[in-house]
């Protein structure tokens, strides 16, 4: 079901949990998919990377992330491993394993 037009107070929270939530609960907060809260973002020129404590290297352990990189190196799923390690998501899984690879590739 489409949503309506974008009230003010959705535009305000949006810019408000921009940068501190994911797209993920910044959609579930406002009832709209996240392709909806990525593309108003995009038209208000909202940045949504992830700052501060609620970016994963600052969340996350070295420890917790080491798990993540051995546990995808044996092969588990993304969500298998979120769930395991207590993650918000399994795209944050995903983020230290891709920046885990993108650092070894800058080594090679």
């Amino acid at each position: 079901m489409k949503r309506p037009r974008w009230p003010e107070g959705d535009i305000d929270d949006l810019r408000a949990m921009a940068g501190k939530h994911t797209v993920a609960e910044i959609a579930e907060w406002l009832g709209r998919s996240m392709s909806a809260v990525h593309t108003k973002a995009s038209q208000l020129g909202v940045p949504l990377m992830l700052h501060g404590a609620a970016h994963h290297k600052a969340r996350y352990s070295e420890g917790q992330r080491q798990q993540v990189i051995e546990l995808r190196a044996q092969g588990w799923e993304f969500s298998d491993i979120a769930t395991m390690l207590g993650m918000t998501s399994r795209i944050t899984a995903a983020k230290i394993w891709y920046a885990h690879k993108a650092r070894e590739t800058e080594h090679e």
